[in-house]
């Protein structure tokens, strides 16, 4: 499916770029696409779910630093 290869190209280069929330939504959609033509567990969704899952760690990492940030030098009691 060409416009799922499409996506996954644009979703590389948000990545590469550091735009990880476009780069996701971009992985998304281009799962979907696929999961929709071929089913979810379909060979030809591996790149796609992992690219994906790649770029939702990466976001999970990036938001974890922010709310760890966040909380420095506030005692663990408060918690």
């Amino acid at each position: 499916m060409e416009g799922a290869k499409k996506l996954i190209g644009t979703g590389n280069r948000h990545l590469v770029m550091g735009d990880v929330v476009s780069a996701v939504n971009v992985f998304q959609e281009a799962c979907g696409m696929l999961a929709e033509k071929y089913g979810d567990t379909a060979d030809e969704c591996g790149e796609a779910f992992f690219l994906c899952g790649k770029s939702l760690l990466e976001l999970a990492r990036m938001e974890n630093t922010v709310l760890g940030n966040a909380l420095e030098g506030v005692p663990e009691e408060s918690f």
